[in-house]
């Protein structure tokens, strides 16, 4: 049973303030020259030496239940956990009135927000999240919020494909520069910046689940393209250039695999014919040999007995 429950019906507009909230709580010490540190809220579960996942310090609930919490983790600390999935942070648009459909691919050019086309050749490219976890660097001021878009910079997000799409495929921006993504290994363009890696099977026109800026996706561009970090010409004299190896996904490397080994059965072929050619050439030479021999041994029996005469 709850001890201490406070209950009523606020609502304000305007910026943020206390007035806005049915509690608050104020530490109204100044800490001018007092060498004092003012806290506002601590909360302490007494008997509890190590909280883990049930040991909850703050839930977030709405009508139909808890949405978050600030937990235990169990290993002496704690983790902020909910149903959301990535991590994004604001950025301002080029255009503030320019709407943006959540699972867009964009273009980052200078800080800033802007939309794909066929001739765009951005900084990187990244994608409008969804429903983030956590977003950085949001406008205090909620006049200016407009003006930016939150962009996925890890995890787990939603993403606009205009081609079949499955589990594990690289994806790339479109060509097309219409905002979607392709499966880098359906892709005719060499070199287009790398999105993120698809978690999951879509067609076109629906969304996929795609892992972005996670450990482990192969962000080189695809063979024969330059080697920037969003697929850009490299400047001249870039001494990663030549370090930099093209950039292939899982089906293009069965392919490359699978050359390689039918050439080398042929080229173990080639070898096994050259061996039963050999064996041939050498089975005539042992033939001729003993031909030789007993023609020697003739002509020395043959000098013998003349000797003995």
């Amino acid at each position: 049973m709850t001890t201490f429950h406070v209950q009523d019906s606020v609502a304000e507009t305007g910026g943020d303030n206390l007035g806005r909230h049915v509690a608050a709580i104020e530490n109204t010490n100044s800490n001018a020259g007092t060498g004092s540190i003012p806290d506002v809220l601590g909360l302490e579960l007494t008997n509890v030496s190590d909280p883990g996942q049930f040991h909850s310090y703050i839930s977030f609930m709405d009508s139909s239940g808890t949405i978050g919490n600030i937990q235990g983790d169990g290993n002496g600390g704690v983790e902020f956990v909910g149903s959301l999935a990535d991590f994004a942070e604001c950025f301002p648009k080029a255009d503030p009135d320019r709407e943006f459909e959540d699972g867009t691919v964009v273009g980052l050019d200078g800080g800033e927000v802007v939309a794909l086309d066929a001739d765009s050749d951005p900084d990187t490219v990244l994608v409008v999240s969804t429903a983030p976890l956590v977003t950085g660097n949001r406008p205090i001021d909620e006049d200016e919020r407009d003006a930016y878009v939150k962009l996925s910079l890890v995890g787990q997000v939603p993403v606009r494909v205009s081609a079949s799409v499955g589990h594990g495929d690289v994806l790339v921006a479109s060509p097309d520069g219409d905002g979607t993504a392709v499966a880098r290994a359906d892709c005719d363009e060499a070199g287009r910046p790398v999105v993120g890696m698809a978690l999951g099977e879509a067609d076109a026109g629906e969304t996929v689940l795609a892992l972005i800026g996670g450990p482990g996706i192969d962000t080189t561009p695809a063979s024969g393209a330059a080697s920037g970090t969003a697929g850009r010409e490299p400047a001249d004299g870039d001494a990663s250039t030549g370090a930099r190896t093209a950039g292939i996904d899982g089906r293009d490397r069965v392919d490359e695999l699978e050359a390689e080994l039918a050439e080398r059965e042929e080229r173990i072929a080639d070898l096994e014919a050259e061996n039963e050619r050999l064996r041939e050439q050498n089975a005539d030479l042992e033939e001729r040999l003993a031909a030789v021999e007993d023609h020697l041994g003739l002509d020395s029996g043959a000098s013998q007995g003349v000797a003995d005469d």
